[in-house]
């Protein structure tokens, strides 16, 4: 867990970033700070990779989008100063589920994955409980840390089917057991499979992930996984991707994802049709070009029939990270409204998760409660609407978070996250 303080633009690397940058293969340069500009100037395009003429076209015309269209969110609600606004759930008790480790939240309970690639379910009852906060029905797991590998990613769930990445392997596993099946041989280590969550019976199952390319080991793409058809891929010929999210559109879905780059970071939607024939694939869209990127910034989404948005935490500037929130349509606008939700100090990584809850749509990310160095964390509930990110809704604090996760249940959603060396859960119940 590493915690930056950027108004003072000094980042301590330390040797555990060290060890994910290279895994993921990004380097990072050490220097002196630089001094803050006194005029700020739009960065330059800087493609490391072979980029083709459409790709790299698009990309230096959002270069010149409109910045008046970037817009504050209202301040964030601390626990210093707790919220009175009312809100349509009630968070129920926190539970130690078990040690830290790659966990997942479900419609059934919570899922962990072991070291020996064993799905083991920390089952929830549902069982209905009165108007006020009530203990979460879920049985703790008894298991020896050691069996766990206490930062590696949490699974992403598709229906009974456990999905996540194995070395360099894709693979899955039923959550009530089963043998493990490997699906693809190219993924890239210690990253995120991204879901699609629950699917209509009888549609194949999907999901994305990050994959090492076949003709060169240091570039990095998004590929698509789909029962009976295999992997394809995502990004477009002539650019990376290094996080990749599915977002439930219609009748099929909007895969997003991000190029991360030092002052420059594409963000690419295409749309996933299905097909007698298989996933197809839309015209692929720049919705957005984001600032500096670190190697574990992650995209999430959510959405309806009628809107997506991609939710980024991600360095504003120089001295500013915050919440990003993007709308995305299918057709190319290089002039999306970007609103913000600045966090008081920088974090790395920075969990967030996205998902439905008591009919709206949702994000839960954590930030720091102060702009001190090394500060402590809040995790934050906020509905994502029209207008931008509500009031948000806390639901706990840390030393550190390290991941958290959300799924949807008939009448509220289970939420899982791994801090302070333990998995935790909550049940979120609606009020109505």
């Amino acid at each position: 867990m590493r915690n930056f303080h950027l108004k003072s633009v000094k980042i301590s690397l330390y040797g555990d970033y060290f060890l994910v940058t290279a895994a993921l293969g990004l380097g990072v340069a050490c220097q002196d700070p630089p001094r803050e500009p006194a005029i700020k100037a739009i960065p330059s395009a800087r493609i490391t990779h072979r980029a083709d003429a459409p790709a790299r076209s698009k990309i230096e015309a959002l270069l010149k989008r409109d910045e008046r269209r970037e817009r504050d969110e209202p301040p964030e609600v601390t626990s210093v100063g707790p919220s009175r606004i009312k809100v349509p759930w009630i968070v129920d008790e926190l539970v130690d589920v078990a040690p830290a480790g790659p966990a997942a939240a479900t419609s059934e309970g919570v899922a962990l994955v072991t070291r020996d690639k064993e799905v083991k379910l920390a089952p929830l009852s549902h069982t209905s409980a009165g108007p006020r906060a009530a203990p979460t029905p879920i049985a703790a797991l008894d298991a020896d840390p050691k069996d766990f590998i206490a930062r590696a990613r949490g699974p992403a769930v598709v229906g009974k089917l456990a999905y996540w990445i194995d070395g360099s392997q894709l693979v899955r596993r039923a959550v009530a057991g089963g043998e493990l099946e490997i699906l693809a041989n190219d993924a890239r280590a210690f990253t995120q499979v991204a879901g699609t969550g629950d699917f209509t019976d009888g549609a194949p199952a999907l999901v994305a992930y990050i994959a090492v390319s076949s003709t060169d080991t240091q570039s990095l793409h998004a590929r698509l996984w789909s029962q009976g058809q295999g992997s394809r891929t995502l990004s477009p010929e002539g650019t990376s991707a290094n996080t990749v999210a599915l977002v439930a559109r219609g009748a099929g879905w909007m895969a997003l994802t991000l190029e991360a780059r030092t002052g420059m970071s594409p963000l690419h939607a295409r749309m996933v049709s299905l097909t007698a024939a298989g996933p197809q694939l839309g015209p692929d869209n720049i919705a957005w070009v984001a600032g500096s990127a670190q190697p574990m910034t992650m995209i999430h989404g959510v959405g309806d029939d009628k809107d997506t948005w991609a939710i980024l935490p991600i360095e504003r500037d120089i001295s500013r990270f915050g919440l990003a929130r993007v709308h995305v349509d299918e057709s190319p606008n290089p002039n999306q409204e970007i609103t913000w939700r600045d966090y008081p100090n920088g974090i790395d990584p920075a969990p967030a998760t996205t998902g439905h809850l008591c009919g709206k749509l949702v994000a839960v990310y954590a930030r720091p409660m102060a702009a001190t160095p090394h500060s402590p964390q809040e995790l934050h509930l906020a509905a994502v609407t029209a207008a931008g990110l509500g009031p948000s809704t806390l639901i706990g604090t840390s030393r550190g978070f390290s991941d958290v996760s959300l799924a949807s249940l008939e009448s509220g959603a289970l939420l899982v996250y791994v801090a302070d060396h333990r998995t935790w859960a909550r049940r979120l119940r609606c009020t109505r």
